[in-house]
């Protein structure tokens, strides 16, 4: 195992952390247009993605790397969303009944909200990935751009 000093933990927790939160945010449809339309949503990703990756001045390896992080997680989220209007029929349709089997929706609640905690557990896989890819400096510039934009956002 790698020993890692306490700057270095703080580091690899902020990245993690914040992609956890942007996979989250993503996941769940905060950009509710691009959910509908995979061809923008990955425009708009990889976007952002670059911005990033130009801040960091990162090389063409790792700016390969990390795309093809954002790839497998965008196709996860499009795999998430596939059942979308399913379980919105079904919601409907038990809503429309005198009594709605509340064991039914609530076996839905559960199986959804299990997807969601297994999808949160590989985006922290990822964003250790992510973090390997990038060198200490290119780290320590990350986490300052996160700390900023959560400055931002209070």
């Amino acid at each position: 195992m790698i020993k890692c000093t306490k700057k270095q933990k703080r580091i690899a927790i902020a990245v993690v952390g914040s992609m956890v939160v942007a996979g989250l945010f993503i996941a769940c449809g905060h950009r509710r247009y691009s959910m509908h339309d995979p061809e923008r949503m990955e425009k708009f990703t990889s976007y952002m993605v670059d911005d990033v990756l130009d801040d960091l001045d990162a090389i063409d390896a790792q700016r390969r790397d990390i795309h093809s992080i954002k790839s497998k997680v965008l196709a996860e989220i499009r795999d998430m969303h596939a059942d979308r209007q399913d379980h919105h029929a079904v919601i409907l349709d038990e809503m429309k009944k005198d009594t709605p089997d509340a064991d039914k929706l609530h076996a839905m609640v559960d199986d959804k909200a299990e997807k969601m905690r297994a999808f949160a557990h590989r985006l922290v896989d990822y964003g250790v990935e992510v973090h390997q890819i990038l060198d200490r400096e290119q780290r320590a510039k990350l986490v300052q751009k996160v700390n900023e934009h959560l400055e931002d956002c209070h």
